[in-house]
């Protein structure tokens, strides 16, 4: 994504709530006069001055992207109509991926969003997804399967979990510079793999396990802030292992690190999340964005769009290094083409929690899930219903 410059380094600055809101009022002028875009000022806002810039700029903020509309009611290749009650979904991922938002991207410039009433576009990047859709910051963003459900049933938090987003999950591991496999038995390095007692960690000691080092002769440490903060670590040379994520690939290879575990296995990882009350009073907003966005990931599905697709995506400011356009393939096969799973695929989540403590073995992980629109999408685009129930 391109830079701001000066003003990244102005809103360094900040340093109380007073002086966030002069710079949210500031910057909400400027966007509203074309000079900034919002997807820049919230990635270098941050979670509170952002959420304060979302809500200035409101729900309809004249910073969307207006789409020009015919008229008439599309009906899809299966018969069913869906049709937007709302002019504009409010839409964001906190990762700034291309793979996160490229969906999205295509479903407006290919003219899907169009053909279901949106006549606007507004998709940004945000801070933490789970927290930015429970406070209303978007009404639309995808967030880990294990979170949403968890969020849902345990805390009794407004959210559902609506379709797949990603069905892969990428399983690496990573050495710091000059680090090898016996160096971190000899030495009973630090490592980790999020923190303790979690999921990530459990798969992390697995990985390391199948490479032959028991989870007992290293050191497993917790490391506040995510990956981002876990890989900075590793760079730095202050932890000797680490969980990885596709992204952090290339910083550690260059830099003379080495990636010792790599695997992708179909998990029902990531999905697409809204408030269920937002569900509830604009299901068919949801439903014909859901249609959009399906009908673009069976675009997108065909390699072939590959230099069209990456082309759409730089209009909208993501940038394409080498790196992006050499993994671009890898990047897509994570999407879950037609938003489904299968049952084993989310039951697995589960299971590796329960295995750690994080939840109860019986979670009604089902009560966070509505699958009703999905099917629907799915019987219109004339795709098999995945899963066929719950």
């Amino acid at each position: 994504m391109r830079s701001m410059g000066g003003l990244g380094t102005a809103l360094k600055g900040l340093t109380s709530t007073a002086e966030e809101a002069v710079v949210v009022d500031s910057l909400t002028d400027m966007v509203r006069q074309g000079q900034v875009s919002r997807r820049t000022v919230l990635k270098l806002l941050g979670s509170t001055a952002g959420a304060a810039f979302l809500a200035a700029c409101g729900a309809n903020g004249s910073s969307a992207t207006t789409i020009a509309t015919s008229a008439g009611t599309p009906t899809t290749e299966g018969g069913t109509i869906f049709r937007s009650n709302l002019s504009v979904l409010e839409t964001g991922y906190e990762d700034p991926n291309f793979g996160h938002h490229v969906a999205d991207v295509v479903a407006y410039e290919k003219g899907f969003l169009e053909e279901v009433g949106f006549t606007e576009f507004n998709n940004l990047i945000i801070g933490n997804n789970l927290n930015t859709i429970v406070g209303g910051g978007v009404q639309w963003t995808s967030a880990d399967t294990d979170a949403v459900v968890v969020a849902s049933v345990e805390h009794e938090q407004d959210v559902m979990w609506l379709a797949c987003m990603r069905d892969k999950e990428d399983l690496l591991f990573g050495l710091a510079p000059g680090v090898t496999l016996e160096s971190l038995v000899a030495d009973n390095a630090e490592v980790s793999g999020g923190e303790i007692g979690t999921r990530g960690e459990l798969l992390a000691m697995k990985m390391l396990e199948e490479l032959g080092v028991d989870r007992d002769q290293v050191q497993w440490i917790t490391i506040g802030g995510g990956s981002d903060t876990r890989i900075a670590a590793l760079l730095s040379g202050d932890l000797k292992g680490t969980a990885l994520r596709p992204r952090h690939v290339p910083s550690l290879l260059e830099v003379g690190g080495t990636v010792v575990y790599e695997e992708r296995r179909i998990i029902a990882q990531e999905g697409y999340t809204v408030q269920r009350s937002f569900y509830e009073e604009n299901r068919d907003a949801v439903t014909a964005y859901l249609y959009a966005i399906i009908k673009a990931k069976q675009y997108i599905s065909d390699y072939s769009t590959k230099d069209e697709v990456i082309e759409l995506m730089e209009k909208h400011d993501f940038e394409f290094p080498q790196e992006f356009i050499d993994t671009y393939e890898d990047t897509i096969e994570n999407h879950s083409f037609d938003g489904g799973f299968e049952i084993p695929e989310m039951e697995l989540i589960f299971e590796e929690m329960s295995e750690v403590g994080e939840v109860d073995p019986d979670i009604d992980w089902r009560s966070a899930v509505d699958l009703s629109s999905l099917w629907e999408v799915q019987d219109a685009l004339g795709l098999e219903r995945r899963p066929a129930s719950l």
